[in-house]
């Protein structure tokens, strides 16, 4: 009878779990910059936000199996098992985010951060009211700074004919200035008080 090897065993689970949570969070997409905290008991968490809010949630459960034949382990070479893991990565990270989404719209809908396009589209209009509703910050040189823009793929050539009408259009690109503008006044106000009250 061969040694059941134990701790090999648990030294090659542990690298393939590292693999797997890598490469999920990889492809998280706009979700991967966002911090990670291990929780390791409890059965709820709280979300602290920037604007001094808080907000206590459960626990969601995310997973995915993947199943080889006995007969197979043996003979399975590395690159069919880093599929498999990359397979199992890639159904973790679909379930991660559509939990986030969910969550994400959620939250706006609740803070009325929502802005419906109505079925008309994605146009010049709708993107300025979505700079409305948000938040930004800038740097030293009035750039805008940790920003990004999340949407559907079948959204890019919309979003394209968008950005080039902003460009064009000197109606368009005045609006899209003054937003910018009070952005950036807020952005400075909210730095100054900050640096006051610290």
């Amino acid at each position: 009878m061969l040694p059941d090897l134990r701790k090999v065993k648990a030294e090659l689970q542990k690298v393939h779990m590292q693999t797997i949570s890598a490469l999920a969070q990889k492809q998280l997409g706009a979700f991967s910059d966002i911090p990670r905290h291990i929780i390791h008991e409890g059965d709820s968490m709280v979300t602290l936000r920037a604007d001094g809010t808080s907000e206590q949630s459960g626990m969601s459960t995310v997973s995915a199996e993947s199943s080889i034949d006995a007969g197979r382990v043996a003979k399975i070479t590395a690159d069919e098992r880093y599929e498999i893991l990359a397979d199992l990565a890639r159904r973790m990270a679909e379930g991660m985010a559509t939990q986030l989404y969910g969550e994400l719209n959620r939250t706006l809908e609740d803070a009325g951060q929502v802005v419906e396009g109505k079925g008309k589209g994605f146009t010049p209009e709708l993107f300025l009211e979505v700079l409305e509703k948000i938040e930004m910050e800038f740097d030293d040189a009035g750039q805008m700074k940790n920003m990004r823009l999340v949407m559907h793929p079948d959204s890019k050539l919309d979003f394209a004919k968008v950005q080039r009408q902003l460009d064009t259009d000197p109606g368009l690109q005045q609006r899209y200035n003054d937003i910018m503008q009070r952005k950036r006044e807020a952005y400075y106000a909210r730095e100054a008080a900050r640096e006051l009250v610290g």
